[in-house]
């Protein structure tokens, strides 16, 4: 069930990206779904991304710290 949740909040943002293709909080939520499904490298161009628009963002900045520090 949780994966389908996923799955489908992957495909929204995606749609969302497509409309509003410089939106921060479509680069917020897109990290935060490739996060949750560990793919960190995804994850990481999408927060990339967002830091490019807002570079001192806490939140931001302290998921990027713990996923490097991740072995991935």
């Amino acid at each position: 069930m949780k994966r389908t949740k996923v799955r489908t909040s992957y495909m929204q943002f995606q749609h969302m990206f497509v409309l509003y293709p410089g939106s921060i909080n479509v680069f917020d939520r897109l990290g935060d779904t490739y996060r949750k499904t560990e793919q960190y490298d995804l994850s990481l161009e999408y927060y990339q991304k967002f830091l490019e628009i807002e570079p001192a963002n806490p939140r931001v900045l302290g998921i990027i710290e713990q996923i490097n520090k991740l072995d991935h």
